[in-house]
């Protein structure tokens, strides 16, 4: 009996063993299962993470190149929403399918992607609008019905106005996503305040298995969530429902043994020994039906029980082992390396990928051994190492790129992922790590990129640049126009053809031969220039418009790989029609000025009436009779078109400009003709008469005789003076009051001009200057006594100081760029005062500019042959500063409308010598200078 029980025993070992075996091999499949599905979500994550800032980089450099184009711009300020929906319809692909143009109040105008829907106002979006406040940003969004990875880029003005925006973007449906999530089984979401937004896997319920979320854009203030799962619902299931089978067929093997006691102690051998019979040509010779006596049907059912169960178990096992291999061959033929290392960095397991990513010839080199040890090595071994501490020490995913270099000089770009693993108490033991090679997408990446650069081009050439109504083509380093260029082309260029010479057709003339090969020299220079910041600073300096037989053309310039392309405008309308603005703009301002200053008005056309009818008239009559009287012609007409330059005369200071430059030529060649001077001054005359007719038609006859005030004779003026100062003398009569001796004493002034108001006229002639030569200059300023002094001697003297205000603007101040390098303090001044002492009464006309430098006068004087090297040095600084006041001296070389005639503080000179004053120069180079004038009180009546 004994025996038999061991027999027994022998023969449900190999069950019971075989149970235990496929248990424990079950929860380290499922181990394994859950370690592969993590790897998998973190594959995962990289890979959407990389898609989607790919996505963004396509969507921003997108809208970039949209928002730089002046069709759009030109769309936008039109509100043309079919030239907005044209060209975005251009840059539509198989990624980018959004694209919208904003105006400045967030109003969309149009959609590149959807030609029936203008002009709608979508829900407010801060992302978007950061566009509108100038700046481009990119992410995630909800916007305009759509979610969308996007970019926003700003669209500006010439004068960096933000005109509007342009959102183009990447619609995120389950197709994206699913084509992003990387591995089958992984299911992506897209959550924005716990609200899904698009889902890989819409409507259908996931059994997660392991799961995980990052935000994204990583960084950002208002980021949205991105989930990973992992749908294990099938595997589970299949391994869930295999343990469980375990589970019942352990349940029944403990039934058995259970009724095998109560048979053992019941019915004892005979059963026993048929179950061991049976058990025994089953497992030797694959017997499936066994003769057992139906006393023992309960036998014969419990075998047919074990058979069923041992198949189950087989089948199961199978399935495990193929599964174990399936992830075995994913692993051994991933295109992304992955390695296991130690803490201290040692690798002890990788796949040959990384194998081939480091250089090494097969896996079993690269044990043992640290990363970038091989063939391929870290270009920067020590940012590596701190990768990997940084992963031991703070124990948190890390993903960096890095950059790998061979013995032979080439590069690889990966992308390096790394976390902790750790044991089953929660301690760390390994590194485990994932490299993805970069190269070579990014280098397909650079091709496709400088592809639809090239497809779009030539879409848009074809589509629009015909018709566009401007000229587009290209040429490379030859400079010689390639064969497609747009119909306008031939317009603007009438000699244009393919294969000519670009800067021959931009400079037809012969007598700009060296005009035309500098400008081929900077365009040489810039298809050469390999620095894009350098190229963009050539390009900026390039001339922008171009005068050709009766045509004004506007040129823009864009680098486009190796080729420079042209776009030409034809602006000869445009320019005609500023001009025509711009003397509508003069006549304005001399109407104005005319109404405003009406005395200084009347003043100067009657002095101008008297010196051409007394001094210039006679003078040509009969010639002029000395060198001293041809200087005063030269001193009279520069004054007078200083004056009338001032009250914004139109068309008489350029004739007086001309008439001077005859008058300076004849003083140097007294035998020049005198008629060219005749016909020239009877220009001037005319031209004076043109710019009276405009008044005449402007403001009537009535106000050209009425004049400035009431008119009297001056003999009449002269009685009322006499009268009023007899009545003077008996002012303290008792029957004289305040205000009849204040009366009295106007009236022996009638013919007397306030020194104050006098001088408030040169504050025009420099808040009219300073803007035109772009100078800051603060409130002019006149302080100090209120003198008044007879207009006939002193009204000559006054007039001439117009040229002492514009010598400061011109020469004296400034730039604000220059008083700012020398840390100069706001905008420069320019003040005049007043004072009478000892008998004398003091002007004082000062600015705090450049002030006056002695030594350039000096060479100026030499180079005139004033003077020879050794006098000018033994002068002293005040002497040389008095040389200003010579007539025809000048430092300027080239003349202007301004200044450059060395006439104009002549004329000042001459007047204060008539007055028998004196005139004297205060200069401090870079402090300032005064102009210091005393004048004897007893000229003054």
């Amino acid at each position: 009996m004994k025996f038999r029980y061991q027999i027994l025993l022998l023969a449900l070992l190999p069950l019971v063993v075989s149970v235990l075996i496929s248990l424990s091999e079950i929860g380290q499949l499922l181990t394994q299962l859950k370690a592969g599905i993590d790897k998998d979500l973190h594959a995962s994550e990289q890979k959407i993470i990389t898609r989607l800032d790919a996505g963004r980089q396509l969507t921003a450099e997108t809208a970039r190149v949209i928002a730089e184009s002046d069709d759009i711009l030109l769309g936008l300020q039109t509100t043309d929403v079919e030239m907005l929906y044209q060209q975005g319809r251009m840059f539509l692909g198989s990624d980018v399918d959004y694209i919208a143009f904003i105006d400045p109040h967030g109003m969309i105008n149009a959609r590149g992607h959807d030609e029936f829907r203008f002009g709608d106002t979508p829900e407010t979006n801060a992302e978007i609008h950061k566009g509108l406040a100038g700046k481009e940003f990119s992410g995630l969004t909800k916007y305009d019905g759509q979610t969308l990875l996007f970019s926003v880029a700003p669209i500006h003005y010439y004068d960096g106005t933000t005109m509007g925006a342009v959102v183009v973007g990447i619609t995120i449906k389950s197709d994206f996503l699913k084509s992003i999530a990387g591995v089958q089984g992984v299911r992506v979401q897209i959550n924005k305040n716990k609200k899904i937004l698009a889902d890989s896997m819409p409507g259908k319920s996931t059994l997660e298995m392991r799961s995980m979320t990052f935000p994204y854009p990583a960084g950002s203030p208002d980021p949205y969530t991105v989930k990973v799962m992992f749908d294990a619902s099938e595997r589970l299931h299949n391994l869930s429902q295999l343990q469980n089978n375990l589970g019942i067929y352990g349940s029944i093997l403990a039934a058995v043994l259970i009724s095998l006691i109560f048979f053992f102690t019941n019915r004892l051998v005979d059963p026993i020994k048929t179950l061991v019979v049976a058990m025994h040509d089953y497992t030797s010779k694959g017997v499936t039906s066994f003769n057992i006596p139906r006393s023992t049907k309960e036998i014969y059912e419990l075998v047919n029980a074990f058979r069923e169960m041992i198949c189950d178990l087989e089948e199961n096992k199978k399935s495990l082992v193929d599964a174990e291999k399936k992830y075995r061959t994913i692993f051994e033929k991933a295109l992304q390396g992955i390695y296991q290392t130690d803490l201290d960095g040692k690798i002890i397991v990788a796949n040959p990928a990384i194998a081939r990513i480091y250089g090494a010839e097969n896996t079993d080199e690269l044990t043992g051994t640290r990363p970038g040890s091989h063939a391929f090595k870290y270009s920067s071994p020590e940012s590596h190492e701190l990768f990997l501490r940084e992963i031991v020490e703070k124990g948190e995913n890390k993903s960096q790129s890095f950059s790998l270099i061979n013995s032979a000089g080439q590069e690889k770009l990966i992308i390096e992922s790394g976390q902790l693993l750790y044991d089953e108490e929660g301690k760390p033991f390994a590194i485990e790590g994932a490299v993805r090679d970069e190269t070579r997408k990014m280098q397909q990446e650079k091709t496709e990129r400088k592809r639809s650069i090239a497809e779009a081009a030539s879409k848009a050439k074809s589509v629009f640049l015909d018709n566009s109504g401007q000229g587009f083509l290209s040429f490379g380093p030859e400079l010689l126009v390639d064969g497609e260029f747009s119909r306008e082309c031939a317009n603007i260029l009438p000699d244009m053809c393919a294969g000519c010479e670009i800067s021959k057709l931009l400079y037809p003339d012969p007598d700009d031969d060296k005009i035309r090969k500098q400008f081929a020299f900077n365009l040489q220079r810039i298809l050469k220039e390999e620095q894009e910041f350098k190229r963009d600073l050539f390009i900026s300096l390039m001339p922008q418009e171009f005068n050709l037989i009766r045509k004004i053309v506007k040129c823009d310039y864009k680098y486009i790989e190796g080729q420079l392309m042209m776009i030409l405008t034809d602006i000869t309308a445009e320019r005609k029609l500023e001009e025509t603005a711009k003397q509508e703009q003069k006549r304005l301002r001399f109407i104005v000025s005319t109404v405003r200053s009406s005395k200084d008005f009347f003043d100067i056309t009657e002095s101008f009436n008297d010196f051409c009818a007394e001094t210039f008239g006679p003078a040509l009559k009969s010639g002029p009779e000395s060198p001293e009287q041809l200087e005063e012609l030269y001193r009279g007409v520069h004054t007078f078109k200083g004056l009338m330059l001032q009250q914004d005369f139109i068309h008489t200071p350029p004739m007086l400009h001309e008439l001077e430059t005859l008058l300076g030529n004849a003083a140097q060649e007294p035998s020049s003709g005198n008629a060219s001077m005749q016909q020239l001054f009877s220009a001037c005359k005319q031209a004076f008469d043109k710019d009276m007719e405009i008044i005449r038609e402007s403001l009537g006859e009535k106000f050209l005789k009425a004049g400035p005030a009431v008119s009297l004779s001056r003999e009449t003026a002269e009685e009322l003076k006499n009268m009023a100062a007899d009545m003077l003398a008996e002012a303290q009569a008792p029957n004289h009051s305040d205000e009849t001796r204040k009366a009295l004493l106007e009236l022996t002034r009638i013919d007397h001009l306030s020194i104050i108001e006098a001088l408030e006229n040169g504050g025009r002639v420099v808040d009219r200057l300073a803007p035109a030569l772009e100078k800051e200059v603060d409130a002019f300023t006149v302080e100090g006594d209120d003198i008044y002094l007879d207009a006939e001697k002193f009204g000559p003297f006054l007039q001439s100081l117009v040229h002492v205000f514009r010598n400061a603007i011109d020469h004296g101040i400034e730039t604000p760029d220059e008083r700012l390098e020398l840390e100069k303090e706001g905008p420069a001044r320019i003040s005049c005062s007043v004072h009478t002492a000892g008998g004398n009464i003091e002007i004082i006309i000062a600015d705090n500019g450049r002030g006056i430098d002695a030594d350039l006068i000096r060479e100026a004087a030499v180079a005139k042959g004033m003077m020879n090297e050794e006098e000018a040095v033994a002068m002293t600084d005040e002497e040389i500063q008095g040389l200003i006041f010579k007539t025809m001296f000048s430092t300027r070389e080239k003349v202007t409308s301004l200044s450059g005639r060395g006439v104009g503080l002549g004329a000042v000179s001459t007047e204060v010598e008539a007055l028998g004053g004196t005139v004297r120069v205060e200069s401090e180079l870079w402090k300032g200078t005064k102009f210091i004038f005393n004048l004897p009180l007893e000229t003054i009546d």
